[in-house]
């Protein structure tokens, strides 16, 4: 995934400040996940939120970790970005008569 978006990337924005910023959080999350898997043979979730209920039992989220935000907020941000490019209108070019 972290060479096809590489190799892609000039499709996702990237010579704005906010798509270095988005394609950077997610080759980061990308970067960090694999770091994991070659370093300890799988990826390491070490954060968990969740609400014990008053029957006993427990409510959560699934683990996460940083990258797995990073990789997320990137995407966000990237669909935020081709968003608010979508939605503006066509500029008319310039034609000499």
């Amino acid at each position: 995934a972290l060479v096809i978006l590489f190799w892609t990337r000039h499709y996702f924005a990237a010579h704005t400040l906010g798509g270095q910023v988005s394609l950077g959080l997610i080759f980061g999350g990308i970067l960090g996940n694999l770091l994991d898997r070659v370093r300890v043979g799988h990826v390491v979730d070490f954060l968990y939120f969740f609400v014990i209920r008053r029957d006993g039992g427990e409510a959560g989220f699934p683990a996460f970790n940083v990258a797995d935000s990073a990789i997320c907020v990137g995407v966000g941000l990237l669909v935020i970005l081709s968003w608010k490019e979508g939605s503006s209108p066509p500029v008319p070019s310039k034609t000499e008569t």
